[in-house]
């Protein structure tokens, strides 16, 4: 077997949203920044981010009885996502895994505040950290300006 990183598929969901491969376009990406508007919310969870920012998110379906912001609420989109290093825990247990890390993309579209949600091997959760750290994206808009909003990432370490 090889262990191939840089074929590692990051996705992201927009907490109950579309999904990403890195640096790849296909039907139900969303690799533009005119992608089609969605319901927004103020984030429950993570009302500001570390730059102070007031931080949104897409309404889920458990969120219904959250009032959605006014404007039209466009979600980011990707512009780089790195590929994880695959981490020596897993070579040596030739295991396949995936790590979920909940973050903010920032108003100039950087990923902050990562944090891993589930429990993983703290090599894989370094990895993971690493690699969503260093992506990139079109900020998400509400009425055309720039807005902090709360993505989430899987990211799958594979043996190929």
């Amino acid at each position: 077997m090889i262990v191939n990183s840089s074929y590692v598929a990051l996705l992201l969901s927009l907490v109950l949203s579309a999904s990403l491969v890195p640096q790849t376009k296909a039907d139900g990406i969303e690799n533009e920044p005119t992608s089609p508007a969605r319901a927004a919310i103020l984030s429950p969870t993570h009302p500001k981010d570390s730059h102070d920012e007031v931080v949104y998110e897409v309404q889920g379906d458990s969120q219904k009885n959250i009032p959605t912001v006014q404007g039209v609420f466009i979600a980011p989109s990707a512009i780089k996502i790195p590929n994880p290093k695959y981490p020596k825990s897993l070579k040596r247990h030739l295991a396949d895994e995936t790590v979920t890390v909940l973050g903010v993309v920032a108003k100039n579209g950087d990923f902050i505040d990562a944090i891993v949600i589930e429990s993983v091997d703290p090599d894989v959760r370094k990895s993971a950290l690493d690699a969503a750290s260093r992506a990139k994206f079109h900020p998400a808009t509400l009425d055309g300006k720039s807005i902090a909003v709360l993505v989430q990432f899987k990211i799958q370490f594979k043996i190929y």
